[in-house]
């Protein structure tokens, strides 16, 4: 089983070599093409969406991006707790080729706006209580509270499944470290890094090299690189030989 993943890694970057299209989000499409019923997003214990109403729902924030002149490359900040809009947020920006910037939730304003304007963020998301004091701050452009009627906008236009074509080596993610020793500092991810990273989730839960995981809200690294390993290890169980 290890073999497999480390075989899958290593084919994705041959492909990365070669030019073909690396967009993350294509994982969710196809999982969505696969396995649309199987279950996707909870709240607690609660299923609200499957994998083909998540794709569909990214997939209209996606067409609303793009009506709002979010372009491929632009980067799109999210100042929010763990909610299942997130998640739905993050593929939506991938679908439109944007760049997410992720904030910890935990920031005071101030610093999360001083990230945005450093970050050359277009448009920021914000959890309804952390919304009004961000808008306070000075330089942070557009913000869009959950709340708000603009939020419930994204979801009245049409699904574009039109995936954005992002080469390996474009941006997906922007983190920023802690800024423990002094100004956070922004770290390029890129679609490949996403890919391998989470490929490498799978090669060492294969190998039985965890004995166990601990949970992490969606601004950390690691809880989103969970999120794409579980999209990963379905489409290569659908995708596998029979005999495999």
């Amino acid at each position: 089983m290890g073999l497999h993943y480390f075989g899958v890694a290593k084919r994705v970057g041959e492909l990365a070599v070669r030019g073909w299209p690396m967009n993350i989000s294509l994982w969710l499409q196809r999982m969505a093409q696969a396995y649309p019923q199987r279950p996707a997003l909870f709240v607690g214990v609660q299923q609200i969406a499957d994998y083909g109403q998540f794709e569909h729902r990214s997939a209209q924030a996606a067409a609303w991006f793009k009506a709002a002149d979010i372009r491929p490359g632009d980067r799109i900040a999210l100042y929010l707790t763990n909610v299942p809009e997130y998640l739905i947020l993050l593929y939506g920006a991938w679908y439109a080729g944007a760049a997410v910037v992720p904030i910890n939730a935990k920031l005071h304003p101030r610093e999360a706006a001083w990230i945005i304007e450093d970050g050359g963020v277009a448009l920021t998301f914000a959890s309804t209580d952390l919304a009004a004091p961000l808008q306070a701050q000075a330089g942070v452009g557009r913000v869009i509270d959950l709340a708000e009627a603009a939020f419930s906008e994204l979801f009245d236009c049409a699904a574009d499944t039109d995936v954005a074509v992002r080469a390996a080596e474009d941006l997906a993610w922007l983190f920023y470290t802690s800024g423990t020793t002094g100004r956070p500092k922004g770290v390029m991810i890129t679609h490949r890094m996403l890919q391998v990273m989470a490929l490498g989730q799978l090669l060492v839960l294969s190998l039985g090299l965890i004995l166990a995981q601990v949970l992490a809200p969606l601004w950390h690294l690691c809880a989103a690189a969970r999120h794409k390993a579980a999209c990963t290890k379905m489409q290569l169980r659908s995708r596998r030989p029979r005999g495999g």
